[in-house]
């Protein structure tokens, strides 16, 4: 699986959510709102045009398990599904729950800046969570897979 720095860089090991035949899903290292995620393709592809058709079936279920998932532990309100391919070359999506109003798990709150706009790029990747953080996040969403 390892082709590049993606899994490392993003912790996908540590944040596991998922395994899928064809992808995998981990909560983001770096968190702009609650329960934002990553699903990453096993496979090094750097356009979507390479995405094989199967993958794209799983991918859709994958949509599917994890709305549920993050609605069922957080509620957002909608979600955002990012792909920019500029930084990491590696085919993958950034999952980002959006919410109206602030947030409250664990002892931090959040809140979207930019609701009901479109999210900045920069506003992607504030300061990393910590690791007992990322486990909180992990485990709720996983209660709710």
């Amino acid at each position: 699986m390892p082709c590049c720095d993606i899994f490392e860089k993003w912790k996908a090991e540590e944040n596991l959510l998922r395994m899928y035949s064809y992808w995998i899903v981990a909560v983001r290292s770096m968190q702009p709102t609650l329960g934002s995620c990553i699903i990453i393709l096993k496979r090094h592809v750097e356009s979507f045009s390479e995405v094989s058709g199967e993958e794209m079936i799983e991918f859709l279920k994958i949509a599917k398990d994890l709305e549920k998932g993050l609605k069922n532990a957080f509620s957002y309100s909608r979600i955002n599904y990012l792909v920019f391919m500029m930084a990491d070359r590696h085919f993958h999506f950034h999952v980002v729950p959006r919410y109206p109003d602030a947030k409250e798990f664990a002892g931090k709150t959040w809140n979207d800046e930019s609701w009901p706009r479109p999210m900045a790029r920069e506003q992607l990747d504030p300061q990393p969570e910590q690791a007992e953080m990322l486990a909180a996040i992990r485990d709720e969403i996983q209660k709710n897979f």
